[in-house]
């Protein structure tokens, strides 16, 4: 009998931990708010407070309703 071939796997699932690779690579204000509240998750993560409340504040500044309300809890969070 021939042999099947195995199912092509799914993509990973893209979580928060891929933010840092973004550091250095693409400027802060070019990112989506929903791109740079994951950023500020991972600085969270990290430790780097102030690097996250940065981004936060630029998310706040936004225009982006749900954006602005996740980075007002996290802002909560962190102070």
């Amino acid at each position: 009998a021939p042999v099947q071939p195995a199912p092509p796997e799914a993509p990973p699932v893209p979580h928060w931990t891929a933010a840092p690779a973004l550091v250095g690579t693409v400027p802060a204000e070019d990112l989506s708010p929903a791109r740079q509240v994951e950023l500020a998750r991972a600085y969270i993560d990290l430790g780097d407070n102030g690097a996250a409340k940065d981004l936060l504040q630029e998310v706040l500044a936004g225009s982006d309703p749900v954006a602005r309300d996740i980075a007002t809890r996290m802002l909560r969070e962190i102070e």
